[in-house]
């Protein structure tokens, strides 16, 4: 017992020296690691102290957003340049072309003359043709739905550019018989007492021939139902705004009935005008 008494005292004499263990140190993440970068702080001209500054080394520098307002840019919308005048300083035309010298409408006509029957008016046009003196162009010209239309314009009246030693020589087409006309001196019908004897009755007549131009040998006829018969004529005409008129003088019977009479022209090309006349008895 005295053995087991000492060594019993001998272990809490150990225990007391030497304390108990040492508890666990909880575990705790660990910071963003940083750098110290010394900063100067001027205590006084003599001293100079230096203080660590942590900074993270996870920072990021976001980039400066700009609040300029930048305004849009403006495209230059380019206008249609005018009609060229084929004047100093203007390029030469692909193809021989006519224009207005003062930008005002030209007139052209069926023929080269004024003789000719008028047509459309234009400020530039392409030359297609020229007569044998060279005084007259062949243009080609648009009309109102856009069709093409070929007429004839003097020199003098326009100028000309382009390649003009190309322009053909161009035969002029003959003037034709654009209209016929009949018109009776006196009234188409004519009352008389059939029952007496009386001489024949006559009706006078005026024939008239329109044409586009000028027609040397103009050719017509005249055709009636009354039984007499008529020659083939001719006559010139010398201008569209100048139409050949002629008379007649018709000899019918003094009973009733009703005549017919035609004017015919032969040439340059065939047009017929048709009117009716009558007597009646009373």
């Amino acid at each position: 017992m005295g053995r087991v008494s000492a060594l019993f005292l001998l272990c809490l004499l150990f225990t007391a020296c030497v304390g108990p263990a040492p508890a666990t140190a909880p575990v705790t993440a660990a910071p963003n690691p940083t750098v110290s970068v010394p900063v100067q702080t001027l205590a006084s001209p003599e001293v100079v102290a230096t203080t660590p500054v942590s900074v993270p080394l996870t920072s990021t520098l976001q980039p400066r957003q700009s609040t300029e307002t930048v305004a849009p840019t403006r495209t230059a919308i380019p206008f249609p340049s005018a009609t060229p005048t084929f004047g100093s300083g203007q390029p030469t035309p692909s193809v021989p072309t006519v224009f207005s010298p003062d930008g005002s409408d030209v007139r052209c006509f069926k023929g080269p003359g004024i003789e000719y029957q008028p047509g459309l008016v234009f400020k530039q046009a392409e030359i297609v043709g020229k007569d044998e003196q060279g005084l007259w162009w062949y243009v080609k010209i648009y009309d109102s739905q856009m069709n093409s239309v070929f007429c004839w314009v003097s020199d003098k009246k326009v100028n000309a550019a382009g390649d003009l030693s190309v322009v053909p020589l161009t035969e002029v087409t003959p003037a034709s018989v654009t209209a016929v006309n009949i018109y009776l001196d006196g009234d188409y019908t004519q009352t008389v007492e059939c029952s007496k004897k009386s001489g024949n009755l006559e009706f006078h007549f005026t024939g008239e021939i329109v044409t586009d131009g000028p027609v040397k040998k103009m050719k017509y006829r005249w055709e009636t139902s009354a039984g007499a018969k008529f020659a083939e004529q001719q006559k010139n005409v010398l201008a569209w705004d100048s139409p050949a008129r002629f008379k007649l003088q018709v000899s019918v019977p003094a009973r009733e009935g009703t005549y017919s009479l035609t004017l015919r022209t032969v040439y340059p090309n065939e047009l017929i005008w048709n009117v009716q006349f009558m007597v009646k008895c009373k």
